[in-house]
This record gives structure tokens, C-alpha cells and sequence, in this order.
């Protein structure tokens, strides 16, 4: 499904923006590879967890303008933290 309305906005947005486009593939991109570097791993920080949340909100801000906002607030020791891949 996430990939289905991916292409859907890209289609979209190249007739619209080639700029903001060129940005959408280079965030899906980011955020699918980090996806596949993580699944391999028991564990990640909460740092890199938060990497990958963050570039898929950013696509979605692409998608949906400024429909919503997101504003994060952790200290640098919980970023160091470990967590299970979900």
C-alpha cells in the first residue's frame, strides 16, 4: 500500500514539481534503504529508529503539505538507547 500511493504522489508531483519530485524519490529512497539496513538487525538506537520515522513523516509532509507537524524532544542519552526493529 505504501509503495502503491508512493507512485501515485511521484506521478503526481512530476508534472507539478520536477524539484519537489527529485526531492520525494530521494527521500522514498532514504527511507526504503535505511527500512532494509535495519531489518537486518536485532536491535537499533533509538537514534536510527527515529532517522527512519522522521524521513517517512517528511515524505508524507510532501504528500499532504502542511497538514500536520511533528515536533521531537529527547535527550542525547535516550537516542543512544537500543531498541527492537519493529
Amino acid at each position: 500500500h505504501f509503495l502503491f500511493n508512493t507512485l501515485n504522489v511521484l506521478k503526481t508531483l512530476v508534472h507539478k514539481d520536477a524539484d519537489k519530485a527529485e526531492q520525494y524519490i530521494h527521500k522514498v529512497s532514504s527511507f526504503l534503504r535505511a527500512s532494509l539496513k535495519s531489518s537486518d538487525a536485532a536491535l537499533v538506537s533509538v537514534e536510527e529508529d527515529l532517522n527512519i520515522a522522521l524521513n517517512y513523516l517528511e515524505i508524507q509532509e510532501l504528500r499532504f503539505k502542511d497538514a500536520f507537524k511533528i515536533h521531537v524532544e529527547l535527550s542525547t542519552d535516550s537516542l543512544k538507547q537500543q531498541i527492537p526493529v519493529l
